[in-house]
């Protein structure tokens, strides 16, 4: 599930939930996760350690084989929620540009959201007196983010599938009547990614510690990370194979 975002620990919950109903369990665990992939246009998701899974619902409008349509149609409809442990799903926050990668942050005090289309992170606090609050954890990323994770190393991972798109950009500024005409016209017309394969590391206080960039020729647009032990391990929406890369331990910075 590294491509989609889904983490382990919500394979696992399943896995947990339906232990020893046989067939039958792997049969209904299956029909319960198409329903929440098909429903909601599901992306990211991270598990709190209390229990909570936060996770993303992108458009409320396209689904995600049309999610170039969604950002030229900038419909800043996408969502971040909540499931607790008794099944409650509750929206925390609403109106966002394809909300897409969900982190915990590294002190487990709020969790991070990625907004593809405004090349943005928010951040929601969890806890203390701040708890519901929002605010900008990092924007104007050279990129556009995807998924993100918590890595082995203590540092937030956020995938940029491509670079800054500067006629994208244009589009959701201008009117609503041209970016309709956009959407409706053939897929070879609209604005497409660039083939690249980028990804950043940063702290709680997002400072960039690494923001490595990979040879894309045979291989790109990275939308799943997972960093362990000093490597980080890719999952594209477009290409069939995982990549991973090594994580030097004094990382140059990539250019913007």
């Amino acid at each position: 599930m590294i491509s989609s975002g889904l983490s382990i620990r919500m394979g696992e919950m399943f896995i947990q939930a339906f232990n020893g109903w046989g067939v039958f369990g792997a049969l209904v665990a299956t029909y319960i996760m198409t329903l929440v992939l098909t429903e909601l246009v599901t992306n990211n998701a991270a598990v709190a350690p209390d229990g909570p899974v936060w996770f993303t619902d992108s458009s409320a409008f396209y689904d995600i084989d049309a999610w170039r349509d969604d950002l030229i149609a900038h419909t800043r409809s996408g969502r971040l929620l909540r499931r607790t442990a008794d099944g409650a799903v509750e929206t925390v926050l609403g109106g966002l540009a394809f909300a897409n990668g969900v982190a915990l942050s590294p002190s487990g005090d709020a969790v991070l959201v990625a907004e593809s289309a405004t090349r943005r992170i928010c951040r929601v606090a969890t806890g203390g007196e701040g708890a519901g609050s929002v605010s900008a954890w990092v924007e104007d990323l050279p990129g556009h983010p995807d998924n993100m994770a918590l890595g082995s190393d203590g540092l937030v991972w956020v995938t940029l599938a491509a670079p800054a798109d500067p006629t994208l950009r244009v589009l959701q500024r201008g009117p609503d009547l041209l970016r309709r005409l956009v959407v409706r016209a053939p897929e070879r017309l609209k604005p497409g990614p660039r083939r690249s394969v980028r990804v950043m590391a940063l702290t709680e206080d997002a400072q960039v510690v690494h923001d490595l960039e990979f040879d894309a020729t045979a291989w790109h647009f990275a939308t799943g990370v997972r960093e362990h032990g000093g490597r980080v391990w890719l999952g594209s929406l477009l290409e069939p194979a995982i990549a991973v890369g090594e994580v030097p331990a004094s990382a140059p910075q990539a250019r913007s």
